[in-house]
């Protein structure tokens, strides 16, 4: 079991145990089990998905800012945060549009075209609900 904390300036957006947590990092899409090793590094604007301890998943889309991982805790600080309640389909168009942008002309081989990539379909998938 992990503890997940992600904070950002306005305070605590959720707090909760999780199993597992999945989110963009610096260096690429990281995946956080129970037990992984002490870990700080820079989160990338996109989507933090968890397994609560029920087995659901669930999401929460963030901004840049910071992972910090000591035992089995997981604080992810960030500039922005927003549940899916709080999502509405102007701001996903947007992000589409942003994302779009990002990768015209880009080598699909990239580290950053990969990640855009993901979050174009996450929010493409998020339009179809």
């Amino acid at each position: 079991m992990l503890q997940l904390s992600i904070v950002t300036p306005e305070g605590l957006k959720f707090s909760g145990d999780v199993n597992k947590v999945s989110m963009p990092a610096a260096d690429g899409q990281i995946e956080i089990y129970a037990g992984h090793v002490p870990f700080m590094a820079t989160s990338e604007p996109g989507m933090v998905s968890f397994t609560d301890l029920e087995g659901n998943e669930e999401f929460i889309i963030v901004d840049k800012g910071f992972i910090q991982i000591d035992s089995d805790i997981i604080k992810v600080l960030v500039e922005d945060a927003k549940v899916p309640s709080e999502i509405n389909d102007k701001e996903i168009q947007t992000q589409i549009a942003i994302i779009e942008k990002d990768l015209a002309g880009k080598n699909t081989l990239e580290k950053d075209y990969i990640l855009k990539d993901k979050q174009l379909k996450y929010f493409k998938a998020l339009i179809e609900k």
